[in-house]
């Protein structure tokens, strides 16, 4: 199972959009979303200024 983890305002179909980033370096790029590695496949969650929500995408 693979996740994704995508941030920024906008979409973008330039090829190098996703850029590859090792969990073990999660503390210290998005220490935000760490409490949330832990979710079950299927769920998903958004995090902005002052806002938090995570659901299950069935």
């Amino acid at each position: 199972m693979r996740g994704y983890i995508w941030r920024g305002e906008e979409w973008s179909n330039a090829p190098d959009f996703f850029k590859p980033l090792h969990v073990g370096h999660i503390a210290e790029y998005l220490p935000q979303i760490k409490p949330y590695l832990a979710l079950p496949p299927g769920y998903r969650l958004l995090i902005a200024d002052g806002y938090e929500d995570v659901w299950q995408d069935s």
